[in-house]
């Protein structure tokens, strides 16, 4: 089993806006759980993560997306869930989750993030696609996906669908 395409998509939900994404893995959940949660591994294809010494579950954040901020990690069910909030002083607080399903060759990978701004989804769903993007280059082997022109490709595709 390949990775499968991402599939992404955008909404409002009570007020505020919420992008997901979707893709599949052909490794065991275990693994992909390494790839998304374990700093070293983190930071090949989403950033560097470094844990606050004040607070075992809030760390300091330096995206390859250039976002910066604080990611405090909320709910936590290894190799299963992850419920993040990020933490940024010009924009409001969002929730971030990341959800791991097994299936047949592999396990699938959903990420929401919710509370955002309404009006520029595109923006935030390409977001998320271009890191699983690179998420997918590291997982494979390949060299890394060039963040910001994966971006600007997406959301314009976005903005046209």
């Amino acid at each position: 089993m390949i990775p499968t395409p991402v599939r992404g998509t955008t909404r409002v939900d009570d007020g505020v806006g919420v992008v997901t994404v979707v893709t599949e893995y052909p490794t065991p959940a275990v693994d992909l759980w390494e790839a998304i949660t374990a700093p070293e591994r983190l930071a090949r294809w989403f950033g560097d993560i470094r844990p606050r010494s004040d607070d075992a579950a809030t760390y300091d954040a330096s995206l390859t997306t250039g976002w910066s901020g604080i990611i405090r990690m909320d709910e936590c069910e290894p190799t299963r869930m992850i419920r993040l909030t990020l933490i940024d002083e010009t924009e409001p607080e969002t929730t971030v989750t990341a959800l791991l399903l097994p299936v047949d060759g592999g396990t699938q990978l959903t990420i929401e993030e919710r509370g955002l701004p309404t009006d520029d989804l595109e923006s935030y769903v390409a977001g998320w696609h271009a890191q699983v993007d690179q998420l997918q280059a590291d997982h494979a082997g390949a060299a890394p996906v060039e963040w910001r022109p994966r971006w600007e490709q997406l959301r314009a595709s976005y903005r046209n669908a």
